[in-house]
């Protein structure tokens, strides 16, 4: 059963708030956006929207995004070893339309159209006025699923989760203007301006921006770049190292490793650096 398929690999697309808006950032970001707004509610739990000045889609397309593997963006076998966009399985959206009410609205110039889907079911598709883009709403997040609902965490800690993914993308594509609105009140707005210095001042405030240098270096494998808080500021954890490669965000325990070894005899054992690393690669 199609809807059955849907809810399960819901399971692994939607494992909190946060997760939901990584995939629609992402799609955004593969639609060329310049501008990116997140707005929440009680930690997404009760609502969640991304909206974006992409491409956008047609109505047949956005239609055809409910239908999974549509969107995927894998043509051939051969695409495994070459994939250039974040997204590109194409179960994002028809997963989180399975557990919950989605409202997407998209314009690609030609077209201007909303979708409605609860729970799986089209409820209506229509034509609206909107800006050239896609914004995509979602409420009532496994309401029908409520075991799925109850292993969320307080709205507090939904919300931080989901601050920290954008961060994230806002280190990873300084290129790209990052909004992030919660209970509609505005948490932060970075500009889009390729400057990591004020990203910086962003996130760490400006003793820390003064503080932390630009790095460049590459080699004929390897171009690495990005931000380091100098010695003097340091933080309890690793969670501060975020590395990056080719734009994507990852975690690895090596790399982490090797940048505290290279900070550890100018710090004290049981503290850790801010830095920001890009790695990018074949």
């Amino acid at each position: 059963d199609k809807h059955l398929m849907n809810m399960i690999a819901a399971g692994e697309v939607v494992e909190r708030p946060a997760g939901i808006v990584k995939e629609l950032v992402e799609n955004a970001i593969d639609a060329n956006a310049t501008v990116i707004e997140v707005e929440v509610k009680s930690g997404g739990i009760d609502y969640i929207s991304v909206s974006d000045n992409g491409y956008g889609m047609s109505k047949d397309d956005a239609l055809l995004a409910f239908e999974r593997h549509a969107t995927s963006k894998i043509k051939e076998e051969s695409d495994l070893w070459s994939i250039s966009t974040l997204g590109f399985r194409g179960e994002a959206i028809p997963s989180i339309a399975s557990v919950s009410k989605v409202e997407l609205t998209t314009n690609n110039k030609a077209d201007s159209n909303k979708i409605v889907v609860h729970y799986g079911e089209l409820v209506s598709s229509e034509v609206v006025a909107f800006n050239t883009g896609t914004k995509i709403a979602i409420e009532g997040l496994f309401h029908k699923t409520p075991a799925r609902l109850k292993s969320f965490n307080s709205p507090a800690y939904e919300r931080a989760i989901i601050s920290s993914t954008i961060e994230k993308f806002a280190f990873s594509y300084p290129n790209i203007s990052f909004i992030f609105k919660s209970d509609d009140k505005e948490i932060f707005h970075t500009s889009g301006n390729s400057d990591l210095i004020e990203l910086m001042f962003h996130f760490y405030g400006k003793d820390i921006a003064k503080n932390s240098i630009l790095f460049e270096n590459e080699n004929s494998d390897f171009k690495v770049n990005g931000i380091l808080a100098l010695p003097s500021e340091t933080r309890a954890n690793k969670n501060h190292i975020q590395i990056f490669i080719n734009d994507r965000m990852i975690r690895s325990y090596k790399i982490s490793n090797d940048i505290i070894k290279a900070y550890r005899h100018l710090m004290f054992n049981d503290r850790f650096p801010i830095a920001i690393v890009k790695i990018y690669m074949d």
